[in-house]
């Protein structure tokens, strides 16, 4: 089939680039012929990236007409537009005609994030529009967690919701041989700095894990950065938290591959939560035991005690003794280790996963 995929894409961070480049990846690997439409600064790019098609342009205001022109002629080129994000839904329903399958991936709660970043200049009863919009014209639904296929069914009446969680390219990601004794003493929290994804809390839990030598990487960036750095300051942790910034994706599953353990303290915040986030399924991937909080689709994807630790959301105390527990017995952190990878092989691939959207994009071409 011939199919256009609207999202962002790497270099781009964020787990919907990701997702959007390993399902592309996999499609094409289907033998479908993949074309994704992405976001540039300054000018327009198309290139071959492996087996994909990548058209990137620019889609701020002085260049709208010329995307909104783009993306109705690719469309119409294309047997199923699949688009990721509710803004470049909403802009292909203007242009689409409605004959043209248009599939749609929830990824977030459009309105509760726009409010939960701060948006500011547009009201919020526009935001719930853009919902609405994207929703009807959609002629099939993929939520990536139970939570946002409910979110479908009974806010916005969508009777059928695929749920898809999200998962991984695993020609990326070699099979794992963990071993404690062979990760750096080191904590990764692969978060940006927001303040729903709880950094502060992976912080507070290392200052109560002073007893062992542990550091602590983030690797992200975000508007909270300054008060981050000057809590860790505060707590007395100067030298023991690196804030690296936004890294290439291949630079931060690295550094999760050589950690001890991996944090994911999303916390729930103005009506928004964590998905199956892709940054706890490449600790997974790549062996590192993963300690999240019990909130949204980390709930999801983590079995407490068995593919990984889960603690109430906030609780910084608690990621410290999960932390704690962890390394304290080197043949449970290898039990979760090799576990959680066979659980992403089995759940979250999508090596298999591509053959279900494979089957969606047929269904709705045929009406």
């Amino acid at each position: 089939m011939r199919l256009l995929l609207l999202g962002p894409f790497p270099p781009e961070p964020g787990g919907v680039a990701a997702h959007v480049r390993d399902s592309a990846l996999a499609l094409a690997a289907r033998g479908h012929q993949v074309t994704v439409l992405a976001r540039r600064w300054d000018g327009d790019e198309e290139t071959m990236d492996g087996p994909l098609r990548l058209l990137r342009l620019p889609d701020s205001a002085p260049h709208r007409l010329r995307w909104l022109a783009r993306v109705r002629r690719e469309g119409m080129r294309s047997q199923v537009v699949h688009a990721h994000t509710f803004r470049l839904a909403y802009l292909a329903s203007l242009v689409l005609p409605s004959h043209v399958p248009l599939v749609f991936t929830v990824h977030a709660y459009f309105a509760a994030e726009m409010a939960a970043a701060g948006a500011r200049g547009i009201p919020l009863w526009f935001y719930r529009h853009v919902e609405r919009r994207v929703l009807r014209r959609a002629s099939a639904v993929v939520a990536v967690d139970r939570g946002r296929a409910r979110w479908a069914r009974q806010a916005h009446r969508r009777r059928t919701v695929l749920e898809l969680p999200n998962c991984l390219w695993l020609p990326d990601y070699p099979r794992p041989r963990p071993s404690l004794a062979e990760r750096r003493w080191e904590m990764v929290c692969p978060r940006r700095l927001y303040a729903r994804y709880g950094v502060e809390h992976a912080i507070r839990a290392l200052s109560l894990l002073r007893e062992t030598a542990l550091a602590l990487t983030v690797t992200g960036d975000g508007p909270l950065r300054p008060a981050l750095e000057r809590l860790s300051r505060e707590l007395g942790l100067d030298g023991r938290v690196s804030f690296v910034g936004a890294l290439p994706r291949r630079a931060v599953v690295e550094r999760l591959r050589e950690a001890a353990v991996a944090l994911v303290p999303s916390i729930p915040w103005l009506g928004d939560e964590e998905a199956t986030s892709i940054a706890a399924l490449e600790s997974m991937a790549v062996g590192t035991p993963v300690v999240a909080s019990r909130s949204g689709g980390l709930a999801e994807v983590l079995q407490d005690g068995v593919t990984g630790l889960l603690v109430e959301p906030g609780d910084a105390s608690a990621i410290a003794d999960a932390v704690r527990s962890l390394l304290a017995d080197s043949e449970r952190w290898r039990r979760l280790a090799l576990r959680a990878r066979e659980y992403v092989e089995e759940r979250h691939n999508w090596l298999q996963a591509a053959a279900v959207l494979e089957q969606l994009y047929a269904t709705v071409a045929k009406r």
